[in-house]
């Protein structure tokens, strides 16, 4: 009895994938000497452009709690940002919104009308924009 090949995935729909041009002009700025901090920062500003979004924030996970982290912040009120670092989204807020029509390689790209997954998130984006780019990476 042989044993057939498993069906090949689905076609990608790459039409969310951000323009080559605009991932060239950030590799373009990026520097060895820039500290990971900074490069996530230069990641959320040039977010912020290509995605023509008031307010970007990024959230990594947290391998150990598999909690999300905002760790880059562009067009943020600087009032929210502390809270913003200090509150993490607890898995539960948002194993629900990774889904996979908002993923973009490892990260997923969150529509601006989507609920905040945390009451610091709610905040910022109440405070700024309805349109808020948020990008959850490495989820």
């Amino acid at each position: 009895m042989s044993s057939m090949p498993p069906d090949p995935p689905p076609p990608r729909d790459d039409s969310r994938q951000l323009p080559l041009g605009d991932l060239l002009a950030l590799g373009a700025h990026l520097r060895t000497d820039d500290s990971p901090a900074s490069l996530l920062y230069e990641v959320s500003d040039t977010l912020r452009r290509v995605v023509a979004s008031p307010q970007v924030y990024v959230r990594l996970r947290n391998p150990d709690t598999d909690d999300l982290e905002a760790v880059a912040f562009a067009g943020v009120p600087e009032v929210h940002l502390a809270r913003l670092q200090a509150e993490a989204v607890k898995p539960g807020a948002y194993q629900h919104l990774l889904l996979p029509e908002l993923r973009v390689s490892e990260s997923y790209l969150l529509p601006a009308d989507t609920s905040p997954p945390g009451p610091a998130d709610a905040a910022a984006a109440a405070a700024g924009d309805a349109h808020v780019a948020r990008t959850v990476a490495g989820a």
